[in-house]
């Protein structure tokens, strides 16, 4: 009854590939012993409810105000780099300090929206994305202050 492709458990299993089948007595077979077929279960991870409207919306704007973050004050210090050595650049220099202006707005509304993040989500976000985004929107602040 054993073939090769087939490996037995103690007790009544048989293993082949992904199925699991299990010896019975059937009552309509001439023969004593028949193999039924149930397939095996995987385990799956729990499924997680979805966060409220609310919450993804504002997690959404979270991250989009530290993407603005971000490239407002890249531009500033890229643009701060080219015309620093260079007179009569006025424009120029007026275009870094409101970029970097507009870095700093920005951050304080990402530091705000961080909160509302962390209060109204069932599962805060991986905290290497908070870190990293407090960090983005800190750096403006702190060029402004020092």
């Amino acid at each position: 009854m054993h073939r090769p492709g087939r490996h037995v458990l103690p007790g009544r299993f048989l293993l082949r590939g992904r199925s699991v089948y299990i010896r019975t007595l059937s009552k309509s077979s001439s023969r004593p012993e028949e193999i039924v077929s149930v397939a095996k279960k995987k385990r799956r991870p729990p499924v997680r409810p979805p966060d409220s409207r609310p919450a993804e919306a504002v997690t959404v704007g979270w991250m989009l105000s530290v993407t603005t973050t971000l490239v407002c004050a890249a531009m500033a210090v890229v643009i701060w780099l080219v015309v620093r050595g260079h007179e009569g650049n006025d424009l120029a220099m007026l275009l870094v300090r409101y970029l970097h202006f507009s870095s700093i707005v920005t951050a304080l509304i990402s530091l705000g929206l961080l909160m509302a993040v962390l209060k109204l989500r069932r599962e805060p976000p991986p905290q290497s994305i908070v870190v990293t985004a407090v960090i983005i929107s800190i750096l403006p602040i702190a060029a402004a202050i020092f």
